[in-house]
């Protein structure tokens, strides 16, 4: 956003006037009272409103009661060329925006195309003058923090006040060491209440030690809630350090980058270039007086040379066009070289046709790293799951080894078992079936005398015997072996069962993994077609390679442009030579030809004047043969001092030396936003890599859950506990103390409750605002340090807070606060913070700076380096520099000064 124009119909001194045309770096001089401030002060009440009668602002009306306003024009807005124009009306003005097409619109308008920027953020950042300057060592860490935040989010700025809002209410229910605040009388009050009710609450004979009971399970709840306090404290660093392992990798590969100091001149390659150009110019202008010294000493010179009209006159044209000729050859010089530069940092070559890289091609680059990316981490993590089902195999395995070793073969024990427990029915009924059957014999043999008779009673007594001693007690002994050996091969059988489970879950992870391996020859096979494509062999990995190949096609394809224009610049060199052989048969020593060329003329037009005048030239070219020389040899002395600063023993040794310390300072600027983001990178150093520490976060993820688990079986017992305390809990003046403590333990609960959800929408608030702070406030101050110690010429490397206050170190790791800088440090320290926080919110609001005589303080080197920064602000925002000071303006060029008389 530009101001193009600026036209005020009324506004404190100024009457009818028109500003036009006004530059991206714009002075506006004038004498003291001459109008500048009151122009400044114009453009702010145009932009946000004139101010009101109760505003210590000055509002600037009219002396004669005229009309009062104006309008401006603006450039490069949301809305393209804008015209804001605002007079008197209501307190602030009536405000009309015409847009490019003729539309008109109002306040509406005006408030799309600032962006909510108030006039209070407009001024504090890009408006200041010699008085703002002076009061940098009053800035806080939180004024700082404010101004970035409220200017760099939108909406940021209600967050702020919403949390002050909050934070008046909060301090309303409760403080600390308050007495007024409702929460802090309602706890004095229950405190009062709950001593009444523990002295009643004693008469019940086993509240004691119920109560004991339930403290210990109150203090190892609390001990449970310190260590899952403890346990997410670790959890939420593990994570953070996870999203942050990118970074520490980079970090790393730096400081292997930055381990050494590298030492090049400031501007080094310029200002070789500077030289080499220099000496070129230098030496052909010492070798064309020369050869014009030859010429005038030439002992054949005569007086006697005869050309006619014709010869005369294309000898005249050739002479014309020989500086033509030169400064075609030089350029043609200068492509010859740029043509072997670049040949030099051709790597690839793809043949007669360069092909393309296309925004296509740069989405299937990024595609395939982001997919081998995630890939890579899903394997990580599918080989981890793999390693645990395999070690939970192993502990299967060795439990069936050793169940296998204790249980007994199947003939040993089953047959016999088995043998026993179906014959027992049949023998434990036969015992007694024998013995009444040799009873019944006994009886026959009394009453009868037969051999039969007796052979049955011997019959019958030998079987009640041997089925006696086959029922015998020792079949106890089988019995107990035979049920352990059964409860053993239960147990084997379910750890078969679940060793089948865990193959299982093995085999399905195993397919993950070779899926996943699919995938990745997949995208492998994708990336080989790509760098078949462009006939290149893998060298760093993928990514780098195809930001190669994009560079490698750029590049030749601006080397065919460079062959191209050496064509053309080829044929012209090449007419002119033809020329000037068929005038003098040769034109290997063009020099020599021109010389003697342009004597011919000379002699042509006036051959008498030539000889008089012979002496006098050759005493002027020998002063300037002289004075060139020495010109030439105080330049080789410095390019030589030049290059012995970077040790450099060719030219094209301290060009690549320039490379490296390019690479080398944008390595180290790198490193101080790293730094910046990661606070204490050796935290990270507790992990060999990001596996170990997701092993780390899964261990303590599987704490907390045991600590759940623990916490739910403490609270069942819990509620046990006050049941049986609340069974126990009876008699008229306890219970009437129970229900008076209860009561006011029920108010003090819903002030509490009302206080922890303003305390939580505090913290929502707060961590919002401190996400948004961390991201911006080191980078804010990034750009602080590096503005800082280029105005002070290196001579301060880095700006920071500490306690809130504002602090500055040296080269020579000196610490320093603002109140002990000088006046004209302090203004740059200023500066330093106000162009950092522009440069963060540029791409936002890319306002006007305007500053009215800001650099009273600065001597020449101060304002020289201040100059040159304001400078290169312009390319992104508008620079209008007001002052009464006549040699600020060789800073600025005659159309870009504006004279106020």
């Amino acid at each position: 956003m530009k101001i193009s124009s600026i036209s005020i119909l009324g506004y404190g001194k100024w009457s009818n006037v028109e500003f036009n045309q006004l530059a991206d770096f714009q002075l506006i001089y004038g004498g003291n009272e001459a109008g500048k401030s009151t122009i400044m002060a114009f453009i702010h009440s145009i932009l946000f409103g004139f101010p009101t009668k109760q505003s210590t602002i000055p509002r600037m009306e009219p002396k004669n009661k005229g009309p009062y306003g104006g309008k401006i024009t603006l450039t490069e807005t949301k809305l393209g060329t804008v015209t804001i124009e605002r007079l008197r009306g209501k307190a602030t003005g009536d405000v009309t925006v015409q847009v490019e097409n003729g539309a008109i619109f109002g306040e509406e308008k005006l408030a799309e195309i600032l962006g909510e920027m108030d006039r209070h953020t407009y001024e504090a950042i890009f408006s200041f003058d010699i008085h703002g300057l002076q009061q940098v060592h009053q800035m806080k860490q939180s004024e700082f923090e404010k101004q970035l935040l409220a200017t760099g989010t939108s909406g940021s700025d209600t967050l702020l006040k919403a949390i002050e809002q909050l934070e008046k209410q909060m301090d309303q229910l409760f403080k600390p060491s308050g007495r007024n605040p409702k929460i802090n009388q309602a706890i004095q009050e229950t405190n009062k209440v709950h001593e009444s009710y523990l002295v009643a609450k004693q008469k019940n004979d086993s509240y004691a030690a119920l109560l004991a009971e339930l403290t210990e399970l109150d203090e190892a709840s609390q001990n449970r809630f310190n260590e899952q306090k403890k346990l997410a404290g670790e959890l939420s660093n593990l994570e953070w350090m996870k999203d942050k392992w990118p970074v520490y990798s980079e970090w790393q590969t730096l400081q292997e980058k930055t381990k050494q100091d590298f030492y090049f001149p400031v501007d080094g390659n310029i200002r070789l270039e500077h030289f080499i150009n220099r000496l070129r110019e230098r030496e052909n202008e010492l070798l064309q007086l020369q050869e014009r010294k030859k010429v005038l000493e030439e002992p054949t010179f005569s007086n006697d040379v005869i050309l006619n009209k014709a010869e005369a006159l294309e000898i005249e044209s050739l002479l014309e066009m020989w500086p033509v000729y030169q400064e075609r050859k030089a350029a043609f010089q200068e492509l010859r070289y740029t043509e072997r530069k670049q040949l030099e940092q051709v790597t690839l070559h793809f043949g007669d046709t360069v092909p393309s890289f296309n925004s296509n091609m740069d989405r299937q680059v990024e595609q395939i790293v982001h997919a081998m990316a995630e890939i890579d981490s899903d394997f990580q993590t599918e080989e981890l799951t793999l390693t645990f089902f395999k070690k939970e195999e192993e502990s299967v395995q060795e439990e069936i080894d050793s169940l296998e070793q204790v249980m007994l073969p199947i003939k040993e024990w089953g047959a016999g078992s088995a043998h026993s427990v179906k014959s027992r029915g049949w023998e434990d009924f036969m015992f007694p079936l024998s013995t009444f059957a040799l009873l019944l014999a006994i009886v026959m043999a009394i009453f009868t005398t037969s051999f039969w008779t007796l052979g049955l009673v011997l019959l019958f007594g030998c079987s009640a015997l041997f089925f006696y001693m086959r029922n015998r007690p020792q079949n106890a002994g089988n019995s107990f072996v035979y049920e352990e050996q059964k409860r053993y091969r239960d147990k084997w059988q379910q750890l078969y069962a679940k060793m089948d489970s865990i193959a299982h879950k093995k085999a399905h992870s195993e397919e993950l993994l070779q899926e996943m391996a699919g995938e990745k020859a997949n995208l492998e096979a994708q990336q080989a077609l790509l760098y078949e494509k462009f006939s290149m062999q893998p060298k760093n990995d993928f990514l780098r390679d195809m930001a190669e190949v994009k560079e490698q096609i750029a590049l030749q394809k601006s080397l065919a442009v460079t062959r191209n224009q050496l064509v053309e610049k080829e044929k012209l060199i090449t007419s002119w030579e033809e020329k000037l052989s068929a005038i003098t048969g040769d034109v290997n020593s063009k020099e020599e030809h021109v010389a003697i060329l342009r004597q011919n003329l000379i002699s042509y037009r006036d051959n008498q004047t030539n000889f008089a005048k012979r002496e006098e030239k050759l005493e002027q070219l020998d002063n300037q043969i002289d004075l060139l020389e020495r010109d030439v040899s105080g330049l080789k002395i410095e390019k030589d001092n030049l290059m012995a600063q970077a040790d450099a023993h060719s030219e094209e040794d301290f060009r690549q030396k320039g490379l490296l310390a390019k690479e080398y300072e944008q390595a180290r600027e790198r490193l101080l936003l790293i730094e910046a983001e990661l606070p204490n990178p050796e935290s990270f150093e507790a992990y060999r890599n990001l596996a170990e520490l997701k092993e780390r976060e899964f261990s303590v993820k599987q704490k907390m859950a045991d600590l759940d688990a623990k916490g739910r079986d403490s609270e069942r017992q819990r509620a046990e506990l006050k049941h049986e305390i609340e069974r126990l809990e009876e008699g008229g003046v306890y219970a009437n103390q129970k229900q008076m403590f209860y009561l006011a333990q029920t108010d003090l609960t819903e002030l509490a409750e009302e206080w922890f959800v303003l305390k939580n929408a505090h913290e929502i608030l707060k961590k919002t605002v401190t996400h948004l702070q961390e991201e911006k406030f080191p980078k804010a101050l990034q750009f602080a340090s590096t503005y800082f110690s280029k105005l002070t010429h290196q001579r301060y490397k880095r700006i920071y807070f500490e306690g809130g206050r504002i602090r500055v170190e040296n080269t020579d790791q000196v610490i320093f606060t603002p109140e002990e800088l000088s006046q004209a440090t302090k203004e740059q320290l200023y500066l330093a913070l106000r162009f950092a926080l522009i440069e963060m919110i540029a791409g936002d609001y890319p306002f006007p700076i305007l500053i009215d005589d800001g650099f009273v303080n600065f001597d020449k080197k101060r304002l020289d380096l201040m100059m040159e920064l304001l400078r290169y602000q312009k390319t992104n925002n508008q620079v209008i520099f007001f002052t009464c000071h006549e040699e600020a303006s060789k800073y600025f060029s005659p159309d870009d000064r504006l004279m106020l008389y």
